[in-house]
C-alpha cells in the first residue's frame, strides 16, 4: 500500500537498500541451485542413456569414492532409482553423474556428463525460459562437475518459475507447457484477438 499513489522517497530508498531485495520479482529474477529437486532429471537422463536401469541397486556407503575429494551422503544401504529419489540418496546420483561422463575407453569426461544433463533439463522445461510475458533471467544448467551436477549442485542456477515449469512437466508425464500471465486478449467489443491455449 505504501507504494500505491505517491511514494515516500525515504521509504523507497530503504527498500532499494534492503539486503532481502523486496523489489525484485523473486519468481523470475532470482536464480539458485535446485539441489535435490534436480535428481528426477538425473534419473531420467541415466535411464534414457542406459547407464542405470530400473532394477539396478547401487550400495550407498555414505561416501562416493570414485572421485576426489569424495562427496558424502547420509543414506546407507542398497538403493534403486525409485528409492534413491524417495530417500534423496546423493551417492546413487553421484554414480549416475559419473557414469554419464564415462567415455567408451573408460576415461571420465565431466563435460560429456554435464552436456547430457543439460539436454534433458532443456527437454523437461527446466533449462529453457518459461515463456512468461514478463522479464525472466536466463536459466543456467551446470557446465562443470557432472558428479555434483547430478544432485543439483555444480553451477546450476534456475529461477523459481523454471523450477515450477520443470515440476509441472514431471507431474504431467512429460507435457511441457509455456507459462503465461495472459489467458486471452480481446478488443473493446469482446472479440478474441489472441487466445493463449496451452
Amino acid at each position: 500500500n505504501r507504494l500505491s499513489g505517491t511514494v515516500d522517497k525515504d521509504y523507497y530508498e530503504q527498500l532499494r537498500n534492503d539486503k532481502a531485495k523486496p523489489l525484485i520479482n523473486k519468481a523470475t529474477s532470482l536464480r539458485t541451485a535446485p539441489g535435490s529437486i534436480f535428481k528426477p532429471c538425473s534419473a531420467i537422463t541415466g535411464l534414457e542413456q542406459g547407464v542405470i536401469s530400473t532394477g539396478e541397486s547401487i550400495v550407498c556407503t555414505g561416501q562416493y569414492t570414485a572421485v576426489t575429494p569424495s562427496p558424502k551422503c547420509w543414506i546407507y544401504g542398497a538403493e534403486n532409482v525409485s528409492t534413491a529419489i524417495r530417500d534423496s540418496c546423493n551417492v546413487f546420483f553421484y554414480t549416475v553423474g559419473h557414469r554419464l561422463g564415462m567415455e567408451s575407453g573408460g576415461t571420465y569426461n565431466s563435460t560429456k556428463g554435464t552436456d547430457l544433463l543439460k539436454n534433458y533439463a532443456e527437454q523437461l522445461g527446466l533449462a529453457t525460459k518459461s515463456g512468461v510475458e514478463i522479464y525472466e533471467m536466463d536459466p543456467h544448467p551446470s557446465d562443470r562437475d557432472a558428479v555434483a551436477s547430478a544432485i543439483g549442485q555444480g553451477t546450476h542456477a534456475y529461477s523459481a518459475i523454471n523450477l515450477c515449469r520443470y515440476v509441472s512437466t514431471l507431474a504431467t508425464s512429460g507435457v511441457c507447457h509455456d507459462f503465461t500471465l495472459v489467458s486471452k486478449i480481446t478488443d473493446y467489443n469482446g472479440n478474441v484477438i489472441r487466445d493463449n491455449e496451452p
